[in-house]
């Protein structure tokens, strides 16, 4: 495995729980809160998309 392909891996199992562990503690039980959480992860994840695919033309 490369070492790009590695450090992915590793840091998604441990990112993927500390990013939730901190999104639980900054939003509770506001549902307002985690609606627009979710806003912001989507419009991140779409501006993520529009990088790499303008870094591969």
């Amino acid at each position: 495995m490369h070492g790009i392909e590695r450090h992915i891996e590793v840091d998604d199992d441990h990112h993927s729980h500390l990013a939730l562990q901190m999104v639980a503690g900054l939003c509770g039980d506001d549902e307002a809160k985690w609606n627009e959480a979710a806003k912001a992860a989507q419009q991140a994840l779409a501006m993520r998309v529009l990088l790499w695919d303008s870094i591969g033309n």
